[in-house]
């Protein structure tokens, strides 16, 4: 009896560990073009049709050029606020730091997975409350380096939020990131709110 209960009781901490795990892939899209129907290029060839879904029109596809990438992340305190910080390098840059940031001020209506999608795109696009079409602003500390923040409305709180930069097209493709998520009040993430690429030092 004993020996059940453990097991139940490890399976269900497994399963809400794997629920809180943050993820973060990235898709570099470097042109409009699908790839063929070999067997060995099929992954990029799906993934440029998950990234161009809903473009209809050649103008549409080519808005979509660029490096995306998807974040996933549990929210077990919907109550509280959120803030997300993507920092980033890109070629054009140097070592300048630029970042980027989400924050979902209201409350949600349940816990759950969100995703954040952050598209570096080269076209301009229109903009909207969730899509930035230009790096303005200040960063959250005192540096100068450029930075856009964004306030999820209402209507997507509980959707994928899409984050629009332009700054590919003058800076280049982003080299290396890092993406912190703050809750409530914190000022520092807690384990496992925090991820970077290989080239982040």
């Amino acid at each position: 009896m004993r020996l059940r209960a453990l097991i139940s009781a490890l399976c269900c901490l497994t399963v809400l560990t794997a629920c809180q795990q943050t993820q973060m892939a990235d898709l570099p899209i470097k042109g409009t073009a699908l790839h063929s129907m070999d067997w060995d290029v099929s992954p990029l060839r799906a993934n440029y049709q998950y990234a161009f879904h809903g473009a209809y029109s050649s103008k549409a596809m080519k808005e979509r050029v660029g490096d995306h990438y998807f974040l996933s992340w549990y929210d077990d305190t919907p109550e509280q606020p959120v803030t997300i910080v993507m920092q980033y390098t890109q070629a054009g840059t140097a070592s300048e730091v630029r970042s980027c940031t989400v924050k979902y001020a209201t409350p949600r209506d349940s816990s759950g997975r969100r995703k954040v999608s952050f598209l570096f795109v080269k076209e301009k696009g229109k903009n909207s409350p969730v899509v930035q079409s230009v790096d303005g602003g200040r960063p959250l500390d005192s540096g100068s380096a450029p930075h856009v923040t964004v306030q999820i409305p209402e209507a997507t709180k509980n959707g994928t939020t899409v984050v629009r930069l332009n700054s590919h097209a003058d800076a280049g493709d982003v080299l290396s990131w890092r993406v912190d998520i703050y809750r409530g009040d914190s000022k520092t993430p807690r384990k496992g709110d925090t991820l970077k690429s290989f080239l982040w030092n």
